[in-house]
């Protein structure tokens, strides 16, 4: 089941877009843009490099703010309370919309 609103939309309409592209210009060239696009983002993994995580003694850093700083720090910004609550209200209705375009299994 989806989790937004975005994502229910695109399980309905990526469906519907690939089989048109697939009608308007075929299954070969659609396969030659993945292996494309596959080969280029494996070509850039190879040349960037991550940095190690650091091993901590598995204590909470003092210097990090809290839980709490965040929560009043979001409290004292009013876009940030709405959009907080954009997002409570958005999510569930949202569940609902997978739930009613979801297509029925059967187990």
């Amino acid at each position: 089941m989806p989790g937004t609103l975005a994502q229910a939309i695109t399980d309905v309409l990526a469906p519907l877009l690939a089989g048109a592209l697939v009608v308007a210009v075929g299954l070969l060239p659609i396969l030659a843009i993945d292996v494309t696009s596959f080969a280029v983002a494996l070509i850039v993994l190879l040349f960037v490099s991550l940095p190690a995580p650091k091993r901590g003694d598995g204590e909470m850093r003092k210097d990090r703010p809290s839980v709490l700083d965040g929560w009043r720090y979001i409290r004292g910004r009013r876009d940030l309370v709405l959009l907080l609550a954009l997002l409570a209200m958005g999510n569930p209705v949202s569940g609902f919309l997978g739930a009613a375009l979801a297509p029925q299994q059967r187990l």
